[in-house]
């Protein structure tokens, strides 16, 4: 018993050791608390193995593919045994009539009691096949059916989820570069504070400018907690939809400024059907399983034709000597037939509510159509507004840029005042956070662009 848990455990760590996952390698990070590097694909790439609605997804096609078993399998003969055993409490009767009366000397009604065989044994095979029913054959096609409604609705769990996925990564990405600019506005605004306070020691600036350099420090600090606290929020939601421990460490690699020339490598994105909707391909496969439905219902006015095969062992006495027992074989073949012919309107009634659903189907079908126009027209319109947001965004970062440089010098040489250098810092720190947002509504409403044409996947 030892020796077998040993090689059980020793095949254990072999298969763990030479299967390269990116589940062993999370593991691995936990373990050591290590720090998990995390691009898009590779987050997308641990989503799809990990996330709990793709397990149950999966979980849902390997159901139906053994329903479309059991379907098939009411096609193969079925095979059945039995055996039985009766003892006669006492003698059973023999009645005579007739002829057979009189030449035996009795009167005809009367009997006489079998003063043996109280044990009978009867033992046999029975055997059916399905000849023709055309309901078995339909119930297929409506297992098949299944199946594929559990593979697009697997398919639509990934879509979801990669879009889900991609919003959470350029979320992170966005908290991140935010943070960045924030955290650089902090420590610029109190290293202005610190030399303005040195000035102001020595008698060069005025008490004013003193305070309120304090007080643009002060403005921004709150800022800065938040988005600070953004960073957590944007690393928990991306480790929860990449179902990993919440405890581990990401680094997120890659920067929100990769991706601000994305809108002009889409020139052809813009051209859609909705062919590969999950929305609607769910619907026309609904459609599909109620035609079925319909179709075996239709299929309960038909005859059904099937095959029997007994084959009885039987056999009598009044004692245990099972040796000396004589079987007599008693083998059937038959055919049966059933044919409907009065089932009290119910049938008919099923039909018409079978058909007003698929009515309602194709009206539902319509408006979700108009709606997945609508939603995709939005989307369009938000992937074209932040374009022109990036665009007009890349000049006024420059232009803040700039101008903060000259504010700093007329500031430092004299000529300028706090309130304008204060002012052409805010104006770029607002300016380069507008553009960091404005990247990341292009991207987002692609995601969700890309997700209602249902292309991936």
């Amino acid at each position: 018993m030892r020796r077998m848990q040993k090689t059980i455990t020793l095949l254990l760590v072999a298969l763990c050791v030479g299967t390269v996952s990116l589940k062993a390698q999370s593991q691995e990070v936990v373990a050591q608390g290590a720090t998990l590097s995390i691009t898009l694909d590779k987050a997308l790439e641990i989503a799809l193995s990990e996330n709990p609605t793709i397990k149950i997804a999966d979980k849902e096609i390997e159901r139906t593919n053994y329903a479309k078993k059991e379907a098939i399998g009411n096609l193969i003969p079925s095979v059945s045994g039995s055996a039985s055993y009766q003892r006669a409490l006492k003698d059973s009767p023999m009645f005579f009539s007739g002829f057979m009366a009189s030449m035996l000397g009795f009167k005809e009604g009367d009997g006489m009691r079998n003063p043996s065989l109280r044990n009978s044994y009867t033992a046999g095979v029975d055997v059916t096949v399905p000849l023709f029913s055309m309901g078995l054959y339909k119930n297929i096609q409506l297992a098949n059916l299944n199946v594929e409604v559990a593979l697009e609705a697997s398919r639509e769990s990934k879509v979801a989820l990669k879009n889900e996925v991609e919003k959470a990564y350029y979320m992170a990405l966005l908290a991140e570069n935010s943070f960045e600019v924030i955290e650089a506005s902090m420590k610029n605004a109190e290293e202005n504070y610190r030399n303005i306070k040195l000035k102001y020691n020595e008698g060069v600036v005025a008490e004013f400018d003193m305070i309120r350099s304090e007080v643009q420090v002060s403005n921004i600090r709150p800022s800065y907690i938040q988005a600070k606290n953004n960073l957590l929020i944007t690393d928990l939601q991306l480790k929860l939809l990449m179902g990993l421990p919440l405890d581990i460490t990401l680094a997120i690699e890659g920067d929100l400024m990769e991706f601000k020339d994305e809108y002009k490598r889409d020139n052809n994105l813009y051209g859609y059907t909705l062919d590969k909707n999950t929305d609607l391909r769910k619907l026309t496969l609904q459609e599909g399983l109620l035609q079925k439905q319909l179709q075996l219902q239709k299929t309960q006015r038909m005859p059904t034709l099937g095959a029997a095969f007994s084959y009885n062992l039987i056999t009598q006495n009044n004692n245990f000597k099972f040796g000396k027992y004589i079987w007599y074989d008693t083998p059937t073949i038959g055919l049966s037939l059933s044919v409907p012919i009065f089932n009290g309107f119910t049938l008919k009634n099923k039909e018409k509510q079978t058909k007003l659903a698929i009515d309602q189907l194709h009206l539902q079908k319509e408006y979700v159509t108009s709606g997945l126009n609508v939603q995709v027209s939005n989307a369009l319109n938000t992937m074209s507004n932040a374009v022109e947001e990036i665009e007009a965004n890349i000049s006024s970062v420059n232009l803040a840029e700039r101008a903060c440089e000259i504010s700093k010098t007329r500031y430092d040489s004299g000529l300028g005042t706090l309130v304008e250098l204060n002012d052409a810092e805010v104006a770029l720190t607002q300016a380069m956070l507008n553009y960091n947002s404005a990247i990341y509504s292009y991207l987002t409403a692609k995601s969700d662009y890309i997700k209602l044409l249902g292309n991936s996947f």
